[in-house]
């Protein structure tokens, strides 16, 4: 539907009002005959009206075409969230596992950067002007945190394939079916605290973004099935 704005309709007639009062005064002066009259005004009705018509659908078509770009917006930012999660949820099972234990037999992962699990705050950038402002600085926070696990697994991953295995082979000790009794003074308070640390730091970093990518996904399309009800946006599925 055309979205007309009645103020530019009422100033479009009182301005239509001031050039027929205008234009009829200055037609007395002339003494232009009354037919001449009505063709001009007919004429110059038509011209105006068409033009402002053309304007409105243009700018209909611009609105429509802003729409598509924020749904389609909106529907990528909504798999980014739910990719994350995915990524980030998988890893804390894998740490839920064994508990502290895990943090010498949970093996190194291949980490990657996620390229295409970053966000466009650009495309998102109408979110501003809505009533709820907060969601563009709730994705970028999330983006954040998902990034901070991303390089704290890549952290201790380096850390176990640099330090923790070389020493393991050193002393014959299989990685992976380690126990902790007496674990500390084989290889050493550094190594040892390192590795509960370096795993406790990413085990707690994990369980609060996955709190945090939850409430952001669920904050986002709550305002995208608000914006364009109906559209059949993706809901959150954690494949664990």
């Amino acid at each position: 539907m055309l979205n007309i704005s009645w103020k530019r309709v009422a100033c479009a007639l009182l301005f239509a009002v001031f050039l027929f009062i205008s234009s009829w005064t200055f037609f007395e002066a002339i003494n232009l005959a009354f037919q001449d009259r009505i063709d001009l005004y007919l004429g110059a009705f038509s011209v105006f009206s068409g033009a402002y018509v053309a304007f409105l659908f243009n700018q209909y078509q611009e609105r429509e075409k802003e729409s598509e770009e924020l749904k389609k917006s909106l529907s990528l930012a909504l798999y980014v969230v739910s990719a994350q999660l995915n990524v980030v949820a998988n890893l804390k099972k894998r740490m839920d596992e064994y508990g502290h234990l895990n943090a010498f037999n949970m093996k190194p992962s291949l980490v990657i950067d996620y390229p295409d699990l970053r966000h466009d705050s650009s495309a998102l950038s109408s979110v501003l002007m809505s009533n709820t402002p907060y969601l563009l600085g709730e994705l970028n926070l999330e983006q954040q945190a998902f990034e901070l696990v991303v390089a704290a697994e890549k952290r201790r991953s380096e850390f176990v394939i640099n330090e923790l295995q070389p020493k393991f082979e050193e002393l014959g000790l299989k990685y992976g079916f380690v126990r902790l009794p007496g674990l500390e003074e084989k290889i050493g308070p550094r190594l040892f605290y390192t590795c509960v640390n370096e795993f406790q730091q990413l085990h707690l970093l994990a369980a609060e973004t996955c709190t945090g990518l939850e409430k952001a996904f669920s904050n986002l399309r709550e305002y995208a099935v608000r914006e364009f009800p109906g559209h059949p946006f993706i809901k959150l599925k954690v494949a664990v």
